[in-house]
């Protein structure tokens, strides 16, 4: 996988061996950053479930100032310090190993913020379809919803098989863009 533009353009990444990472397509890479490039620079990117952690390097790339990487996956950890280290961008990255839940409450009591949030959980063919599955989009969603974490002109993308299944208080939906299996969804503050 390699970033498609700014100024690590074509900057290669490492990604984990195993199959439990799902990679994020470039045209949804690319979708995100045509939406939000007005307000990428200087901006604190929160990369969540973040895998090979391309959006988050993406931001970077295109002029963000910080990233949060939050995934419990070590494999996928191990990959977004190594690119950390790699493109020498240590002073402007922050890696999370744990449940995103967890990390998030503890922003939300720390008072951290953030101006664009990009949300990456995991799903597939058989736990989509299954109404008994905890979907982690509804909570981590809810929850942005709930907790003031989000600037109030911050963006909050989602990308998921499938929408919401209650309105939100807070958040309200932009967008909804079809790419391949999945939808990307913008909501703003």
């Amino acid at each position: 996988m390699r970033i498609i533009s700014g100024i690590y353009r074509q900057k290669l990444l490492k990604s984990p061996k195993d199959n439990k990472t799902r990679p994020t397509q470039n045209r949804l890479r690319e979708t995100l950053f045509d939406i939000c490039h007005n307000n990428i620079n200087n901006a604190v990117f929160l990369d969540i479930f973040a895998g090979t952690g391309a959006m988050g390097f993406e931001a970077l790339s295109r002029g963000a100032s910080r990233v949060v990487f939050i995934d419990n996956h070590r494999p996928a950890i191990e990959c977004i310090q190594y690119n950390i280290r790699t493109l020498g961008v240590e002073n402007c990255a922050d890696v999370f190993n744990s449940d995103a839940m967890s990390i998030l409450t503890k922003f939300a009591a720390m008072g951290k913020r953030f101006d664009i949030v990009f949300i990456d959980p995991p799903y597939n063919a058989t736990t989509m379809h299954n109404r008994n599955q905890e979907y982690y989009d509804d909570l981590v969603l809810e929850f942005f919803d709930e907790n003031p974490i989000l600037n109030p002109s911050g963006m909050l993308f989602i990308e998921s098989p499938r929408a919401l299944a209650r309105p939100l208080k807070t958040l309200t939906l932009k967008s909804s863009r079809p790419i391949g299996k999945t939808m990307l969804r913008q909501y703003v503050s």
